[in-house]
C-alpha cells in the first residue's frame, strides 16, 4: 500500500470542527477567502477540501444560500418600495423645568428604487435566457432521440400494421417537439 507523500491535511484539525462556524460566517456575508484566513487554511487547500469532502460543500452552500435569500428579499423590498415605523424619543422641557419623555412613532414610506428595479429585471432576463437555452437543448435532444427511433423503426421487420403504429407514435412525438408530422415518417 502506497503511503501519501506531502503535507498532512488540515481538514480534520482545522476545517471539520469549524463547519458550523463556516456556515455562520458565510451567512453573515464573509467571503470564502476570509473564512480560510480565520481557520488557518490556504485557499488552494480549501478548494481541494471542497472537492474531497461533501460536508464542507454542504456547510458552504447553507451559508451562502441563506445570505443569497436575504439579499434577494432586500432587493425585492427596495424594488417595490416599503414602509417602516420610525420611533424616536422626544424630551420636552416643561415650564416648571421638569423634563418629560414621550415616544413618537411615525410611519415612513420608502419609494421604489429604480436601480433595484433595473437590477431585478436584468437578473430576470438572464434567468429567462438560460431557461430558453435549456429548452433549446432539450428540443435538440428530443430531435436526436426521434431520429434514432425513426432509424430503428425503419430497420424493424414487422407487419405493416405495427410499422404504421410506430410511425404514428413517431409523428406524434415530432409534432410535440415542433418537427412537424404532416409527412409520412417512413419516407
Amino acid at each position: 500500500m502506497a503511503k501519501k507523500v506531502g503535507r498532512k491535511s488540515k481538514y480534520e484539525s482545522h476545517v471539520k470542527p469549524m463547519l458550523k462556524d463556516i456556515t455562520a460566517w458565510l451567512r453573515e456575508g464573509e467571503t470564502q477567502a476570509s473564512v480560510c484566513k480565520r481557520i488557518g487554511v490556504s485557499q488552494s487547500a480549501f478548494i481541494e477540501y471542497k472537492k474531497e469532502f461533501p460536508k464542507l460543500n454542504e456547510a458552504i452552500k447553507k451559508g451562502e444560500q441563506f445570505l443569497d435569500l436575504q439579499v434577494e428579499e432586500s432587493l425585492a423590498k427596495r424594488a417595490i418600495g416599503y414602509e417602516y415605523e420610525e420611533t424616536k424619543t422626544v424630551i420636552e422641557v416643561l415650564p416648571s423645568g421638569d423634563k418629560k419623555k414621550r415616544i413618537e412613532k411615525v410611519k415612513k414610506h420608502i419609494a421604489p428604487d429604480v436601480g433595484a428595479i433595473a437590477l431585478y429585471m436584468k437578473h430576470k432576463r438572464i434567468l429567462q435566457s438560460k431557461d430558453e437555452e435549456l429548452t433549446g437543448v432539450q428540443i435538440k435532444k428530443a430531435q436526436a432521440e426521434a431520429s434514432i427511433l425513426q432509424n430503428r423503426a425503419d430497420k424493424l421487420t414487422v407487419s405493416e400494421m405495427e410499422r404504421q403504429q410506430v410511425n404514428d407514435l413517431i409523428a406524434i412525438g415530432q409534432e410535440i417537439i415542433g418537427l412537424g408530422g404532416d409527412e409520412d415518417a417512413t419516407t
